[in-house]
């Protein structure tokens, strides 16, 4: 996303907001998906964010990624990209 996103800048074009609404709501999916699954991502920033074929949104880099316990339904510790 970050790249796509810099290539329509550099262009100074803007996605239609039609465009954005579909992937803001396709991230939302993707989160819940993994929080549905007990997965924490914690590095969820632009640059992890993948525009596939026809504007499929894939969420990637899971390094920093956490399953949680049965016992845990939260996690306290501070982790990920600090510019955000």
């Amino acid at each position: 996303m970050h790249q796509y996103l810099s290539n329509l800048e550099k262009e100074n074009l803007i996605p239609p907001d039609i465009i954005l609404k579909q992937w803001t709501s396709q991230i939302i999916k993707a989160i819940h998906f993994m929080h549905e699954r007990d997965i924490v991502h914690r590095d969820l920033t632009h640059t992890n964010v993948i525009v596939g074929d026809e504007g499929k949104i894939m969420v990637g880099d899971f390094g920093l990624s956490k399953m949680l316990s049965q016992s845990q339904s939260f996690l306290t510790s501070k982790l990920g990209s600090i510019e955000f």
